[in-house]
């Protein structure tokens, strides 16, 4: 027995396999497949009674260590997803969501009683019966015209309720639920329901072209994130996700592409933190609250957010999900339409317009009042390879 031992510990310093031009890791390999045979012997010749001896010398064997890497990823750029079937009578068979100006004409139908409203009320958008401003106090205005919603079955999105058919839960409302635009699976995107009818938006503002020069141009959509802990970028089952404000340009090639293995410098706290899974190149991160900054929102809150991303070696597409708030969407909704003419041109008459966030909200139901807060949402999102860089590398350079 005591030459089994020595046959065991004899593999912890043989080093005869090293000058042979074995790789360090090969011969490392040797040693240990060595040692199991040992200890396999070992058991044989002496069963349980020399157990203690056994596992003596298991105790010996150093496992491998696994070797893990980070995956660094900079924002190129976003999609509302507004347009995911290209055909706006399908999506709107009855028009383009009525605006302010239109509730007002239809509110004030002679020319005489448009005149007196404004000499009593001095804007169209102060519409109450005291002169109250519908985008401040959307309860006090009465829209006769309807507020029209998306009516496609198909959307961009994920299965953010775990509901088959968009059934009432503890903590969500009734709705309906889309069809995925590349699958049969039903999906959530009660935001894509409120603002597919906004075709002047929708084909101006959140259209793909320009999203895409504002995540270029603007130093807000400097997103990054940092994948920690793969093993492997095809299968990996346990990745940390972290997502950070970036503070440089982007950098672009002459047609204006996003150039991937660009530096991007992390500033301030992380944003978003979640762990995931990489299954068959596919990340998917498990729900956690985070802040998306972005062009026009601001500092978006988004609860329970999730990315589902296909990997590439140079980069990573899919769809961010999560729930957005109807007081913060609100506040963006209401001031964006009451400082610029934007409320003529691309919003929803503001009373209309709030009575259908709160109608469509879905998720984040209040216990006591049973009114959902927040509405399901999906964005498509592109990233390019970086390497991400933090204040205290920087230090200790």
């Amino acid at each position: 027995m005591s030459q089994l031992v020595g046959y065991l510990g004899k593999n912890q310093s043989d080093t005869s396999l090293a000058t042979t031009g074995v790789p360090s890791r090969a011969v490392e390999s040797m040693k240990f497949r060595r040692s199991i045979l040992g200890l396999a012997i070992l058991m044989l010749v002496c069963g349980h009674q020399c157990l203690d001896a056994c596992l003596a010398a298991g105790s010996e064997l150093q496992a491998t260590p696994v070797n893990t890497h980070t995956i660094g990823l900079v924002l190129s750029n976003f999609d509302w997803a507004m347009s995911p079937i290209k055909d706006e009578k399908a999506e709107c068979p009855e028009g383009p969501i009525h605006n302010n100006r239109e509730n007002w004409e239809a509110q004030f139908p002679s020319r005489s009683a448009r005149q007196e409203q404004l000499n009593k009320c001095w804007r169209i958008d102060n519409r109450g019966p005291n002169c109250e401003n519908g985008f401040f106090n959307p309860e006090a205005v009465s829209d006769p015209l309807p507020f029209r919603e998306v009516q496609s079955p198909v959307a961009y999105g994920v299965d953010l309720d775990g509901t088959l058919d968009g059934q009432a839960t503890a903590t969500t409302c009734e709705h309906k639920k889309f069809r995925n635009v590349k699958s049969d699976e039903k999906v959530d995107n009660q935001l894509f329901r409120f603002f597919g009818c906004h075709r002047n938006l929708v084909n101006n503002l959140f259209s793909e072209g320009n999203t895409r020069k504002y995540v270029q141009a603007g130093i807000i959509n400097r997103l990054l994130v940092e994948i920690s802990g793969v093993t492997d970028e095809q299968n990996s089952p346990d990745v940390e996700v972290t997502l950070y404000r970036g503070s440089d340009q982007l950098l672009v090639d002459s047609i204006r592409k996003v150039v991937p293995w660009q530096s991007q410098r992390a500033i301030g706290k992380s944003l978003y933190h979640a762990k995931g899974r990489i299954t068959n190149g596919q990340l998917v991160t498990y729900p956690a609250d985070a802040v998306w900054p972005q062009t026009y929102i601001g500092m978006q809150r988004i609860r329970n957010m999730t990315l589902h991303l296909s990997l590439s070696p140079s980069g990573a597409e899919g769809i961010r999900a999560g729930y957005v708030e109807v007081d913060q969407l609100w506040e963006w909704y209401s001031h964006f339409g009451i400082i610029t003419s934007a409320g003529e041109v691309y919003m929803a008459s503001p009373s209309s317009a709030y009575a259908a966030l709160r109608r469509l909200a879905d998720g984040y139901k209040d216990p006591q009042a049973g009114q959902c807060t927040a509405l399901s949402s999906a964005f498509k999102v592109e990233f390019v390879r970086a390497f991400v860089i933090h204040p205290s590398e920087e230090a200790g350079r």
